[in-house]
Formats: structure tokens, sequence, C-alpha cells
């Protein structure tokens, strides 16, 4: 079973937590970024900038000027923190616990993962934390839902936030669990939950349990900051393929072998049901009952059976210039105008994974091709920030 434990958080000041919040760097370009840098000197950006390039090392210096002007501010004592976020436009709601975790759990299989890590990336991240010493973008874990957290939570989420902001179109809501007596309700209730689930976060696992290991006598260094929902408080997408194919008239001929096809065709998408978008028109893939196997995921048939296919060899994901990926996020419309954006001329729309599905593959000790998953709600990084060399634990 993991270790999840309370600590004392940094929290942005109350006045400005909405200009200090921000999304990953990497949900930024560096035009966007160099753009919020100059207008916003109070953006988390300041300490999160650099990661991709390796110049961060002023970056601590950064966070410490942030506590010592009290831009972020340290929590009283060890608590763990409901984080609630509410999109504005859909009003869908996502609820869950922000704590600490073992990085012990990432090695002996407590944790669970779904996707393989770049070598590079993991020690570039590692040698980040190295240097800056703080995190502050909760790699997300999901878990089958409790009913017991789940009450909890919804008892103490009818009290009024210790922290409510808008930014980037969502409502932000924080609550300190710090009661002695509470706080020990929820640590009994999730060291019990059997296994959690990396949804999204691999890298910056991987980058914290391999930091421990440079200071095993250190044991702060030996946590990582996670956000905890529930499987019925998660999205998970689909994770679609833009591809750039040169000899087009021979998509479908190629494909017929494989599925049935239907011209004009832009329906909801299921287990062995897809979607395809080539010369300017939709056509609705099924797969051939004969090819059916349960033990594939949707993705893995898509490479074997369409992206393969068209390229007429085995293309490595991670690395073909040919492919791109877009979550499930867009209409019909904003889908054929993505084709231009990205230099493309082929889309391919895969029916989303089921949760119960993930879970029974993830137990199986099977890791996912490249982009199989898109996992919401996406964090703002420097709401909850865990400083390793300076906080409480419990």
């Amino acid at each position: 079973m993991p270790n999840i434990s309370a600590f004392q958080a940094f929290i942005p000041n109350k006045k400005i937590i909405n200009k200090v919040a921000t999304k990953s760097v990497d949900a930024y370009s560096k035009q966007e970024i160099d753009t919020l840098l100059c207008n916003n000197p109070l953006s988390f950006l300041q300490i999160t900038k650099g990661v991709h390039n390796n110049t961060w090392q002023d970056n601590r210096k950064v966070w410490d000027d942030f506590v010592q002007k009290e831009y972020v501010v340290l929590q009283q004592k060890p608590a763990y923190y409901i984080y609630q976020q509410r999109v504005i436009l859909s009003n869908k709601i996502h609820t869950g616990i922000v704590a600490l975790i073992d990085t012990d759990d990432y090695t002996n299989g407590d944790i669970k993962l779904h996707e393989q890590t770049l070598a590079d990336r993991e020690q570039k991240l590692c040698e980040y934390l190295k240097v800056v010493q703080i995190q502050a973008e909760p790699i997300l874990f999901t878990y089958p839902e409790n009913v017991a957290i789940e009450t909890i939570i919804a008892l103490e989420t009818q009290e009024e936030p210790a922290y409510f902001f808008e930014k980037e179109e969502a409502q932000h809501s924080i609550w300190v669990i710090d009661n002695p007596e509470k706080t020990a309700a929820l640590h009994y209730l999730l060291n019990n939950i059997d296994s959690v689930y990396i949804a999204d976060g691999h890298h910056r696992a991987a980058s914290s349990a391999q930091l421990a290991t440079h200071y095993p006598e250190l044991v702060t260094v030996g946590k990582m900051l996670g956000f905890f929902l529930s499987d019925a408080n998660i999205d998970l997408l689909a994770y679609h393929r833009l591809l750039k194919v040169e000899n087009q008239g021979s998509v479908l001929e190629l494909l017929s072998t494989y599925f049935e096809i239907q011209e004009n065709a832009f329906t909801h998408r299921h287990r062995f049901h897809y979607e395809i978008f080539h010369e300017k028109k939709w056509y609705h893939l099924y797969l051939k009952k004969e090819y059916h196997s349960e033990d594939l995921l949707d993705v893995e048939i898509a490479s074997s059976y369409i992206i393969n296919i068209i390229y007429d060899e085995q293309c490595n994901l991670r690395t073909d210039k040919r492919v791109k990926f877009l979550p499930d996020k867009y209409t019909k419309q904003e889908l054929e105008n993505k084709v231009e954006d990205f230099n493309c001329n082929t889309i391919l729309l895969l029916p989303a994974l089921t949760l119960p599905h993930f879970f029974k593959y993830v137990n199986k000790g099977n890791t996912m091709p490249p982009k199989s998953t898109w996992f919401e709600p996406k964090l703002l990084n420097g709401l909850m920030v865990y400083d390793l060399f300076s906080p409480s634990i419990i």
C-alpha cells in the first residue's frame, strides 16, 4: 500500500494568487513564455523557466525571493489540501486531495505506471530538482473510487474554501485540512488504498525517484507531490493522431484489407471503431472481426493496422516527425482546421479508453504506446508547492 502524507505547503498570497499560479511550462511556446515573463514578474514561470534548455541555475534564488517577499506563504501546520477545479463553460468539476507520496512506492510497485519514460528528459528534470529543490506541479494520480474518502471530501467542500480565484477559464478552490483528527482520518484512508495509478506525470515521478537515490539520508527528498483523484473525479479522453501521408491515393485501398470503410461518416467512436479524415472527406473504419483482439488497446490496433500500414514500416511514435498528437477536445470543423495548422493531411480519431479497462490493463504490468491517454484536469503550477529541504511532514 502507498504511503501518502500531509505536509506544510507553500501557497501563494491570497491577494496575488491568480497572478502567481500558471499553467505548466510545457503548455506555452517560447514566445508566450517570454511575453508572460515580461508582463508578470509574479508568474510562477519565473521559477519554472529554463527547464527545457538547462538555464535554471538562478531559479532557486528566484524562489527564495518569492518566499522572502511573501508572494508565497508557508502553511502553519502539516495538512492535506482538497483542491477543486470547476470549468466555467461546461461546469465540469474535478475534486481531489493534494499530498505527498513516497518515492519508494514508485520502485516497489504501489504506484502503477502505464507509460515508459525518456531517459534524457528524466535526467533533465532530476537536474532541475537538484538545483531548484521544489516541486510545484503535482503528479496526477487516480484510484478506484473510495466512498469514505469521497464522503470526507463532500463534507469539507460544503464549507467556504480557504482560497478561491478564477484563471484559465476555470474556478479554483482550496480547502486546508490541518485539524489533527481529520488529517489522521484521511491519512488512514489514503494509506489503505491498495495502489494508485499515475494518470499524468511519469517523468516527474521518475525524476523524483532518481533524486531520492542521490540523497538517501534525507527523508524529505524521498517524497513527491501528488494530486489524488478517484476515478469518479477524473476524465480519460482519447488522444488522436495527425498524419502526414505522401501517397494519399492508396490509403483507403491499403486499409480495406483490415477495415470495413464507410464514406461521409463522423460518428461516435467506440471499441474497434475509428474515424479518418482523408483527402478532405470523413470515413468510418470498423476493424474486421477476424482481427479483433481483446488483448490489444485501440491505440495499438491503430498503430499496427493503420499507421504502420499507411507508412509501410514500423512507425516509432516517439520520434517520427510525420505523426502529431491531439486530445479529444475539438469539434469536427476545428479538427479539419488542425490539418493545415500541423502541416498534415490525414486525421485518425480513436475511441477513449475506459477507466476500468485502463486499470485492468495496467494491473497486468503493461505499458501503453506514447500518447495513449489524455487525462483531465490539468493542474496549475505553483498553487501548492513542496520545498524538498524545509517542510514538515506527517
